[in-house]
């Protein structure tokens, strides 16, 4: 793992940063340019299963057989991603993005050992303030709904979330431990927090209603089913 290098994005990567400041140019002001890179779990678990996987068996298995040469490996794509993401930043970009793709397949416990704590790295190591302007962080772990609290304490200014997370994301943690709803910044979300809490309010009323009726219907039926197996019986009983 020691010969492992730590790309100079740079020079290794110089054709990634001339593209961002290429779009960065031709945007023009219109929307932020956003970077990103994916974790160092997530690229570490291409690297060990050599693609995307089901089971991701092989890296688990690296992970219990041999934590601490996983947590070389992490601790390297770390380094590289930090490296990145700052050049993609004097290149132009002005917010980024850490895409953990796979996070969600751990456990609680190895999340936080082998993915969160490797993200908290890169965000404590990014530059945070180009341009006279800051240069929000967003993090993202799909299928990471239920780390959301500890998630929020990572050090980013806002989480990214999927369809499912946002839908059965508790109403508390939504109004309280949440920088920003979904993947937009902290500063534009903020003062429309009142304008969130209404429509969630609305949303699940609704979807109470929903189940409720659901509820009466599931009642209605289990009562016809009842009902036609009495009959049924007591045509037996009398035949």
């Amino acid at each position: 793992m020691a010969a492992l290098p730590v790309p100079d994005s740079a020079k290794d990567l110089d054709y990634v940063m001339n593209a961002v400041k290429e779009i960065r140019r031709e945007l023009n002001g219109r929307v932020p340019l956003i970077g990103f890179s994916g974790s160092p779990w997530t690229l570490a678990t291409y690297m060990v299963e050599g693609g995307s996987s089901k089971d991701f068996r092989h890296i688990k298995e690296m992970m219990y057989a041999t934590p601490e040469v996983m947590h070389a490996l992490l601790d390297k794509l770390a380094q590289s991603v930090t490296d990145y993401l700052n050049q993609q930043i004097l290149s132009g970009a002005q917010a980024v993005q850490i895409f953990d793709t796979w996070g969600g397949v751990l456990s609680g416990p190895m999340y936080q050992e082998f993915s969160l704590r490797y993200m908290q790295q890169i965000i404590s190591g990014l530059i945070r303030e180009h341009e006279g302007r800051k240069v929000p962080v967003i993090m993202f772990t799909k299928n990471g709904g239920q780390w959301l609290e500890t998630m929020a304490e990572a050090g980013a200014d806002a989480l990214g979330l999927t369809g499912p997370q946002i839908l059965m994301m508790p109403v508390p943690v939504w109004v309280t431990a949440l920088p920003c709803r979904g993947i937009w910044i902290r500063a534009y979300c903020m003062p429309r927090r009142n304008v969130f809490v209404r429509k969630w309010v609305i949303f699940w009323v609704g979807l109470a209603q929903v189940q409720v009726m659901c509820l009466i219907w599931d009642m209605v039926f289990t009562s016809l089913l009842i009902r036609n197996d009495r009959k049924r019986s007591l045509m037996r009983f009398t035949n």
